[in-house]
């Protein structure tokens, strides 16, 4: 299938340059090292640099999520913030293995504070999916306004697996955008979305051939960094107006709550023992 198939658009000139030079070298948050963030121009890049775990989540990756995001949103030169996975995968989800599954339990939303400050953030966001989302990888894409993904790409939230339900605002997200039923296929089925799937349903909004990922968002960063930010702001803020994010920050709250309940059920616990931990024996 050739990239006109995708969706793509045959807009970009490999002249084009970024319009500010102010940068910064890669960082890794106070929190946790595996969360990075660097600034190329006027855009924001947020690195999840866990590869020999698919950048599965720690309890202190999200909190160093919540502060990366906080910083880009607070940078006055940024005017794209872009989410990326290294190393093949965009994100594999919470990592509930031995090492950190007694910090979920004391912790079991600790994803809430990266979620809000999503939810809130002001600045153009987008994310770059070449691989694996899965779990929150998934559904963080619902709060994205543009998400870029390779044709490789994969879109799971196995919460019903695991005795879960719905999080990272997905129970408002997904349906607005693919309608419930579709939702309900990630959602409480369990069914994993190809990336043509994903496109098809509306999450993904340009669907890239894998071979020409790198090149391809590339270009597409670039040309969207010359476009006027207060035309972009004030467009963001009309399709998600301040009572809209008041909403969606009861949503957060109310899945929090939820997830917090189930963390308690024996239901809960015994499947995801049976998947993370006796597998780790």
């Amino acid at each position: 299938m050739n990239s006109s198939s995708y969706g793509t658009r045959t807009l970009f000139h490999s002249n084009l340059s970024f319009p500010f030079s102010r940068s910064f070298a890669t960082q890794s948050t106070k929190a946790a090292q595996e969360i990075k963030y660097e600034k190329k121009g006027n855009i924001f890049y947020i690195l999840f640099d866990r590869p020999h775990k698919k950048n599965a989540m720690t309890v202190e990756m999200y909190e160093g999520l919540a502060e990366a995001t906080q910083k880009a949103s607070q940078d006055k030169d940024t005017i794209l913030t872009v989410f990326k996975g290294i190393g093949g995968s965009f994100s594999s989800g919470n990592d509930f293995g031995p090492d950190n599954f007694e910090k979920f339990r004391k912790n079991p939303t600790n994803w809430k504070p990266f979620i809000d400050e999503l939810i809130k953030h002001e600045k153009p966001v987008i994310a770059l999916v070449d691989g694996a989302a899965i779990g929150i990888g998934c559904t963080m894409l619902g709060l994205c306004d543009h998400v870029v993904a390779s044709d490789v790409s994969f879109f799971l939230t196995p919460f019903s697996m695991f005795g879960l339900c719905a999080e990272g605002m997905s129970s408002a997200t997904f349906p607005r955008i693919m309608g419930p039923t579709k939702a309900s296929r990630l959602l409480m089925f369990n069914e994993t979305f190809s990336a043509e799937e994903a496109y098809t349903a509306g999450l993904v909004s340009t669907l890239v051939p894998a071979q020409k990922f790198e090149e391809t968002t590339k270009k597409l960063l670039t040309a969207y960094s010359t476009y006027s930010y207060q035309s972009m702001l004030t467009t963001k803020r009309l399709v998600r107006p301040k009572e809209l994010i008041q909403q969606w920050h009861e949503v957060n709250a109310k899945e929090a709550k939820h997830i917090e309940e189930q963390m308690k059920s024996d239901d809960t616990i015994r499947r995801l023992s049976e998947r993370f931990l006796k597998k780790a024996k």
